[in-house]
């Protein structure tokens, strides 16, 4: 006796599976199951000077500059077309390829009118972690005719040079109210741990508007066990205040270095002291000091 195989899925699909009345009448008159007549399309994001290039091996640095001249996105050619177009209607960015079409070729990289068809937009999302992109995707949501990144910096004829700001400025950011009332409600019975634990989340999970108000505002409250351990730390000059405080925000530094951030991509000032250095230094002294008698 010879057994079938079955491990052709496509085959059992197509031998087992069951027809309703309805999509069987469907198909005997011959329609469509589905129809796909939209093309999906990128928008590109990136901020200023940071499009991607891409290029050979083997190229010289005079085709590497000629390629530098050249590049193109879909973002820069909408700041192209708007520079040209003055008098035209003005549209958003995310809009634009509902009336006209992306010229993808090198030699024409450009945005023209649309003729026929539909295509859909996308436009990558950013979490708030990843601070400028985010806010500029933000930006580019409301502004409609902006010519060039410094359009978009510009309020109110103040060039802005961090797009955070210029967000706080327009209001499209929330405020830390309720981080605040959090963190205000929980400082009586959590430990500092646990505080410290959700400080991090806030600073990495969520858009705060101003991290560094809220570490001021806690930092005695996350700090507060730290300061007893100080004593252990050889290094420390007496006159050195608020030793714990800059203990901390190097451990900040620490865990956001496992994420590729740094405490100035949160307005968080670094610690003063070489932590990592002396405290090595003073594990090494602490070996070598172990047992010399023996």
């Amino acid at each position: 006796m010879k057994l079938k195989n079955n491990s052709n899925e496509i085959t059992c699909y197509l031998n087992d599976h069951y027809i309703s009345l309805n999509q069987t009448a469907w198909n005997l008159f011959k329609f469509h199951s589905h129809i796909k007549n939209s093309f999906i399309m990128q928008l590109i994001m990136h901020l200023s000077d940071e499009q991607s290039m891409y290029f050979l091996k083997n190229v010289t640095a005079k085709q590497i500059q000629i390629i530098l001249s050249e590049i193109e996105t879909t973002l820069t050619a909408w700041f192209w077309y708007n520079q040209q177009h003055l008098n035209e209607h003005a549209l958003l960015y995310q809009e634009f390829l509902t009336h006209y079409v992306y010229q993808s070729k090198r030699e024409q990289r450009r945005w023209t009118l649309r003729q026929r068809d539909t295509t859909i937009d996308c436009m990558y999302h950013f979490i708030s972690i990843q601070r400028e992109k985010h806010y500029l995707r933000l930006l580019l949501m409301i502004v409609w005719d902006a010519q060039s990144f410094d359009d978009i910096r510009t309020v109110d004829d103040v060039l802005h040079l961090i797009y955070y700001f210029i967000c706080t400025a327009l209001r499209l950011l929330e405020d830390d109210d309720e981080w605040v009332s959090c963190f205000i409600k929980i400082i009586h019975f959590s430990t500092n741990s646990s505080l410290w634990s959700l400080f991090m989340i806030a600073l990495m999970h969520s858009d705060l508007a101003n991290s560094c108000a809220l570490w001021e505002r806690f930092h005695v409250n996350l700090c507060d066990d730290l300061s007893r351990h100080m004593h252990e730390f050889s290094f420390i000059s007496i006159n050195f205040k608020n030793s714990h405080l800059d203990y901390e925000l190097y451990l900040i530094a620490k865990t956001l270095q496992q994420h590729d951030k740094t405490l100035a991509d949160f307005s968080l000032s670094a610690s003063i002291l070489n932590w990592f250095n002396n405290i090595v230094s003073l594990l090494i002294f602490t070996e070598l000091e172990y047992d010399q008698i023996e």
